[in-house]
């Protein structure tokens, strides 16, 4: 079954697992199909400088109130997602350049850079900025309550 043919896969956990493992794989085989904009997530599609790119949208095994996302993040020099919060679990890939990230509670940004991951749990407020001189991409894993917006801002003002 070609799971990018089809919205409504549920994924095994071995699935599931494998492709957090190895997400740009499946990036590779899709980066040339158009992306609807109801795909694009909108905490992304909101930002200047930041193109955001639904890979996969499935329900989760066992739990019909959770959906899985692999988004691919492109941020271009200086491109800021602004402070938000995702409802439900990010997990992320740095696949290029170097990022700042900012998590509400920290004392100091963490650089996070091409091959370093990272995580933000539930109802987490964070950043993250693009401090690199060239394009850096992120693709991220989101484990999330089906029927929410994806990334929603925060009513902080931005760092």
């Amino acid at each position: 079954m070609n799971a990018s043919k089809n919205k409504n896969v549920t994924l095994s956990l071995t699935t599931f697992f494998l492709l957090l493992m190895n997400p740009f794989s499946l990036y590779s085989q899709n980066k040339d199909k158009s992306v609807e904009t109801s795909q694009v997530p909108s905490g992304y599609k909101q930002n200047s400088g930041i193109k955001g790119t639904t890979i996969l949208k499935s329900s989760v095994s066992n739990d019909s109130s959770k959906e899985a996302l692999i988004v691919v993040a492109e941020f271009t020099p200086g491109a800021s997602t602004g402070k938000h919060f995702h409802e439900g679990d990010e997990y992320a890939v740095v696949m290029q350049g170097v990022l700042e990230l900012w998590t509400d509670g920290s004392n100091r940004p963490q650089l996070v850079r091409k091959g370093d991951s990272y995580h933000n749990g539930r109802g987490t407020v964070h950043q993250a900025r693009n401090v690199g001189k060239s394009p850096a991409k992120v693709i991220a894993t989101f484990i999330v309550d089906k029927g929410k917006k994806l990334a929603i801002q925060s009513s902080d003002a931005d760092k």
